[in-house]
């Protein structure tokens, strides 16, 4: 009997989404087994395309989270969030605006416009560099991408169209496809790519479920996965009660979740989601840039984690994972990449 056919989706949700991403899968691996680097597509958005590259590079779960653990006692590993969160900058913005063109796209399509698109193109641009996003994808994968599907989102501030490295795409290196995914407008500068300018993949989609789906050639969606996984750092697990200002910055990105997981399921294909709760959304607070947020978001994103995967209304799609681990074998594991010590310049 063959295993499971398992796509893992990997939202963006900045340095708290990597802890988030990181807790949520350990949480996964303990409870079913099943090892992430075995699915058989990875789509990564945003922080999701770092933990996407280092999946596809075969380093472990078990690995990311003790990197996680060591980073609070590590001066180069701190310094380097400090460089990603963009503290330190003498100056916030450099003199330009991030997509011009797309935001003139944008007026002209009234009143059809994508408000997220006008408002991203019209935002100053970052001042943070983005190498240092790369560094761990660089060392891993070099200039190949991996034979493990790897699709990583970016948005092209031209056109104002996602563009999918690792499926439109492969002769970006993944490294410079991690950056662009990860350029969050006003904060990083956008990434020039062969004449070619790209933004965070979020500007898309906070988690672009919706490319586990293709035509069944009538026009219709299908989905050739027995599961999607879905990990989504910046959305919120639905709950009656008042919102906090913490809430309300996540109703976008849960609106975008369930519209795709909507259309995903209308196939007859299982999502699994994994989401924050209230717990990790107060511990993660309205910056998920702060670096010094890493450890809480972790322990609130695993008992968040362990918490869905005991509901009983998704005891099938646990074990669908069961059987997909016991059907697979474990990859060799690939050390976690040495921190880097690249400083960040205004």
């Amino acid at each position: 009997m063959s295993a499971p056919r398992v796509a893992l989706v990997l939202g963006g949700g900045g340095i708290a989404g990597y802890s988030f991403h990181t807790a949520s899968l350990g949480a996964i691996q303990e409870v079913t087994g099943w090892d992430p680097r075995t699915a058989d597509l990875v789509i990564g958005t945003s922080a999701g395309s770092s933990i996407g590259a280092l999946i596809a590079g075969r380093v472990s779960v078990a690995d990311m989270l003790a990197r996680i653990l060591t980073v609070p006692t590590d001066p180069a590993g701190m310094a380097k969030l400090r460089s990603i969160s963009g503290r330190g900058l003498s100056a916030p913005f450099l003199f330009g605006l991030t997509g011009p063109r797309m935001a003139l796209r944008e007026v002209t399509r009234f009143p059809k416009v994508d408000p997220l698109r006008l408002v991203t193109g019209l935002l100053p641009q970052g001042a943070v560099q983005t190498e240092i996003l790369g560094e761990d994808a660089e060392v891993l994968h070099g200039d190949t991408w991996p034979a493990q599907p790897l699709w990583i989102t970016a948005v092209d501030t031209s056109s104002g169209a996602r563009v999918v490295f690792g499926r439109d795409r492969f002769d970006v290196p993944v490294h410079q496809a991690v950056e662009a995914s990860c350029a969050v407008p006003a904060l990083f500068q956008p990434v020039g790519i062969d004449g070619d300018t790209f933004v965070d993949g979020g500007v898309e989609s906070a988690t672009n479920a919706d490319l586990v789906l293709e035509s069944d050639g009538a026009g219709a969606p299908d989905c050739d996965f027995d599961l999607v996984v879905i990990l989504s750092p910046l959305s919120e697990r639905r709950k009656l009660r008042m919102p906090s200002a913490n809430s309300v910055l996540r109703v976008l990105p849960t609106i975008q979740l369930h519209r795709e997981v909507g259309t995903i399921r209308k196939t007859g294909t299982p999502v699994l989601i994994i989401e924050p709760n209230g717990a990790v959304v107060r511990a993660t607070g309205p910056n998920p840039m702060d670096p010094t947020k890493l450890i809480s978001v972790m322990v609130e994103s695993s008992t968040s984690a362990f918490d869905t995967l005991a509901k009983p209304a998704l005891e099938g799609h646990v074990e669908l994972l069961t059987q997909c681990a016991a059907a697979t074998e474990t990859p060799p594991d690939v050390p976690f990449p040495q921190p880097q010590t690249t400083q960040i310049r205004p």
